[in-house]
């Protein structure tokens, strides 16, 4: 198109212009790729991604292992926290939980694609995440949440299975914990495919 015709057209075009838009597209895309911003807390982050990556307990783990800055970043502050010295139980707790599930999130996107988790060797036994710089499996991690007898635990636990609780698109929050596990309870054993099942004199829990 000639640039009389442009002029026609109301098209307010300059050719100076496209190298400093090419720079200011590239520092975006470079903005991007360095993650979350500085003043982002790891929690935040880890909540940020269950809300944008998490839909109907479906997980979206392509774009995860695509973009796993704030996975990561998570991770880091799990393994160099100790949650011992959380001054609350529900602050504990939901420590393990976020851990427990941001784990399992980061073994499936570091084997993404994959089909199922039962077919991956070692997915829960092996010592995959570390807690307090101590090499921790997703058993250990779910035994040590255990302890703290809420029977409810059962459902908050993602396992990566669609037979299993489905991961919850928000991080848990001590300030929130009690209504968060009594809903994630509730959803999970009205859930006719995951949750209970029950036919005539039998019922199966997944």
């Amino acid at each position: 198109m000639t640039a009389a015709a442009s002029a026609r057209r109301g098209c307010h075009t300059s050719t100076r212009r496209a190298p400093a838009y090419r720079a200011l597209g590239a520092v975006a895309i470079a903005l991007l790729a360095a993650g979350p911003a500085w003043s982002e807390e790891p929690l935040e982050g880890w909540d940020l991604l269950l809300r944008a990556h998490v839909q109907d307990g479906w997980v979206d783990y392509a774009a995860i292992a695509a973009w796993p800055q704030r996975l990561d970043a998570f991770l880091a502050w799990v393994a160099s926290t100790d949650p011992g010295a959380l001054p609350t139980r529900e602050e504990q707790l939901a420590f393990w939980i976020n851990a427990y599930n941001a784990c399992a999130v980061r073994r499936v996107a570091d084997r993404w694609p994959v089909k199922s988790v039962k077919r991956a060797k070692d997915f829960f036994s092996a010592k995959g995440c570390d807690v307090a710089r101590v090499p921790r499996s997703l058993d250990e991690m779910e035994l040590v949440a255990r302890g703290f007898g809420d029977w409810r635990l059962h459902m908050a636990l993602a396992r990566a299975s669609f037979s299993g609780p489905p991961l919850r698109s928000e991080a848990y929050a001590a300030g929130q914990l009690d209504p968060q596990l009594a809903g994630q309870t509730a959803r999970f054993l009205k859930d006719p495919v995951r949750g209970l099942l029950v036919d005539g004199k039998r019922q199966r829990l997944s």
